[in-house]
């Protein structure tokens, strides 16, 4: 543990276009050694992209691999470095549609697991009053770092999934903002399967629930890593209007729909290595046995 934190300690003194070389370094070697995740890679890219030539798909995967590889890598800045010297690295497209939200009432961020995406929330919350999930590492040791660098700033408050949604809805009746990420497989009891791409996905539909619970709006965003260029963008969306509506299923596609689009933009920025269809319509078999 001390040695990889004396690691990522070091790693913060680099420029960004460095840890990104580093990154595609050992994300190249990873994509050739780590067989088990570049076949749920493959496989979730054949799933969803079964119009894509095989020869596309490799090259989509490598890129995730250098990409996730740099990824970690650039938590050395996120946990170490200066709040004006990740000003110079993060930057925000269309906050005002946030602050426009804020101004009435609480507001949950969409936030799909595109790589950049913690970073640009320790970022955010030296800005927002920011609430977020995460999930308790068995390492208490671990766990507590975890928590001590997201929380940096002093001014957001972090739940684990196991102390449940109660204290999310308490917190944000009072106007913060959560910082959401729900589009995991999180198994068939918490989800409902909604089209992703070519495949039906369980998905949990905790956001539209949410929304209508805690009379949230909902700001969707997007956080993509250019580390060559040393940069990081968190580009936020104007509010969802009509949301949510009365339908759960139809809000749930809504927000698939989204990462979606988000994908088509940066397809290796997703975490494909994730085994997103994991649990699958009763009567399919997991396409990664």
């Amino acid at each position: 543990m001390r040695i990889g934190l004396l690691f990522l300690w070091l790693l913060h003194f680099l420029p960004m276009p460095w840890v990104n070389y580093l990154g595609s370094k050992l994300g190249s070697l990873a994509f050739l050694v780590a067989r088990q995740r570049r076949l749920v890679t493959l496989t979730n890219l054949a799933l969803c992209f079964p119009q894509w030539s095989e020869s596309e798909r490799q090259s989509i995967a490598k890129k995730h691999f250098q990409a996730f590889a740099t990824h970690i890598l650039s938590q050395g800045m996120a946990w170490f470095s200066p709040l004006h010297t990740m000003k110079q690295i993060v930057r925000y497209e269309h906050f005002d549609y946030l602050e426009e939200a804020l101004k009435e009432g609480p507001v949950i961020i969409l936030a799909p697991h595109f790589f950049g995406m913690d970073t640009g929330g320790i970022c955010l919350a030296a800005d927002v009053n920011i609430l977020s999930l995460y999930a308790r590492h068995k390492n208490p040791d671990i766990d507590k770092q975890i928590q001590r660098h997201r929380l940096r700033w002093a001014r957001g408050k972090m739940f684990s999934r196991q102390d449940g949604i109660r204290p999310i809805v308490k917190d944000l009746k009072t106007g913060w903002a959560f910082y959401y990420h729900p589009d995991l497989d999180f198994g068939a009891k918490e989800s409902i399967f909604v089209d992703f791409f070519t495949q039906q996905a369980a998905t949990v539909p905790a956001l539209s629930r949410l929304s209508k619970l805690t009379h949230a709006k909902v700001v969707p965003s997007y956080a993509y890593q250019d580390y060559a260029k040393g940069t990081l963008t968190i580009r936020f969306y104007k509010a969802w209007d009509n949301y949510p509506s009365n339908d759960v299923y139809a809000d749930t596609r809504r927000m698939n729909a989204f990462i979606e689009e988000r994908v088509l933009e940066k397809p290796e920025l997703y975490l494909w290595s994730h085994k997103r269809f994991k649990t699958r319509p009763e009567g399919m078999l997991s396409p990664y046995n």
